[in-house]
């Protein structure tokens, strides 16, 4: 097996082999598909596409690894040994996908880098009911894109959200960046909020489409409005949405978030597979 950064030629090629395992890979596939650069293909010995991923910016991998489970694992050890060696392992900051994939990686930056692990975090990567039901009515709720009208109050929800979900360890929290990378967003039509009595009380985002699927990221309803249905509104909203869309819907959360698993339990969501982030300290 051996690691080449992926020629425009072969994009469809990639796309074709990807479309078999999008469903654990739609931000690879979406990245792919809004012609990211930093894609990387593994082949075998006659020149086949076996696995894929990019290195975003030569620090996030987000990876499609069939073969890290199967009879070429070493292979692709191997192979993944040789590219950090060139590529250096060094700047690499974080890897995201199926949890034996990221295992992978994770072994070899570590064992043969000497890279030390800043946080670990598990997942369960879950998918939308093909079918979703009826569309739902909440009273006094509504379910609609976020505008410039709804984003000063939205954004803060999005602050509230990162500091929450998203940060760990010591790491700081960068207002400036949050804001405008939500700002990008919002400008892409990709968030969309609850809004109830004149107040913006839940929202979710679409954080990658593919070609069969779409990842529902940031979920998050104010403290004050909990438990009170919003998010089970907003959810099954956004399923049904991304269903007239011709996609079906995926999200992670995380393995010991349980009132979130018993929301997307109730949503209709199941387990596809095991997730995880890993994060590793600056050399």
């Amino acid at each position: 097996m051996r690691i080449s950064r992926l020629e425009r030629v072969r994009r469809q090629e990639l796309l074709d082999f990807l479309s078999v395992y999008e469903k654990f890979c739609v931000t690879l596939v979406s990245e792919i598909r809004h012609g990211a650069t930093c894609i990387y293909i593994v082949e075998d010995s006659e020149g086949s596409i076996c696995d894929a991923f990019s290195f975003f910016k030569g620090s996030t991998i987000h990876h499609c690894l069939p073969d890290a489970y199967g009879k070429r694992r070493a292979e692709l050890k191997a192979a993944f040994e040789d590219f950090f060696a060139e590529y250096t392992a060094d700047y690499l900051f974080s890897v995201t996908g199926e949890k034996t994939g990221t295992d992978l990686i994770k072994e070899i930056a570590e064992t043969v880098f000497s890279r030390k692990v800043m946080h670990a975090q598990d997942y369960f990567l879950m998918r939308g009911r093909d079918n979703p039901s009826e569309q739902i009515v909440m009273r006094d709720a509504v379910f609609k894109r976020c505008t410039e009208r709804e984003f000063d109050e939205t954004v803060l929800m999005q602050i509230d959200y990162e500091k929450e979900e998203v940060l760990f360890g010591n790491v700081k929290f960068n207002e400036n960046v949050c804001f405008a990378d939500f700002e990008n967003l919002v400008d892409a039509g990709a968030v969309y909020v609850v809004e109830s009595d004149g107040h913006i009380v839940s929202k979710a985002s679409v954080s990658a489409e593919g070609m069969r699927y779409a990842m529902i990221g940031g979920v998050f309803t104010r403290p004050e409005f909990r438990k009170l249905g919003f998010a089970g509104f907003l959810v099954k909203s956004f399923v049904r949405l991304i269903k007239s869309r011709g996609r079906d819907s995926l999200l992670f959360v995380k393995t010991d978030n349980t009132p979130a698993l018993r929301l997307y339990d109730s949503c209709g969501f199941k387990k596809v597979c095991d997730y995880k982030s890993v994060y590793f300290e600056h050399k």
